[in-house]
């Protein structure tokens, strides 16, 4: 899982202002962005998807292959951090219960399914530390 918040962190734009990567238990990661708009953090979600999508990782010889699914929210003004979280999770499982490997967004009504955006990702090989 180090390899892949690494991989995550990696793959963010940092030019945005504010970016903060945290691992929330077993396989949940949440990256905060600041000073960007609902519509941008959802694009960072789906270029992120899409990059590990495109990427096999090898571990001890053993190739295999990854996906993730992705919850943006929009933040409330009156919102407390609990709330965000769920909201975030409530998201992210729409997102996996649509198909999995999707992106969902909930600008404050409820999570919905975009069409996502196409992003030129090149295929890689990541080897993992075992």
């Amino acid at each position: 899982l180090t390899d892949i918040g690494k991989l995550i962190d990696d793959t963010v734009v940092k030019d945005q202002g504010f970016e903060r990567l945290t691992r929330v238990g077993g396989d949940k990661f949440l990256l905060l962005q600041g000073d960007v708009g609902p519509h941008q953090a959802l694009t960072a979600a789906e270029r992120l998807r899409q990059a590990i999508e495109a990427t096999t990782f090898e571990i001890q010889g053993v190739e295999f292959d990854l996906t993730i699914s992705c919850g943006v929210i929009e933040v409330g003004h009156a919102e407390s951090s609990l709330d965000l979280v769920r909201r975030a999770f409530e998201a992210m499982r729409f997102a996996k219960k649509a198909g999995r490997n999707r992106c969902a967004l909930d600008k404050g009504n409820g999570p919905s399914m975009l069409d996502p955006p196409q992003f030129p990702v090149k295929a890689r090989l990541v080897p993992l530390v075992g």
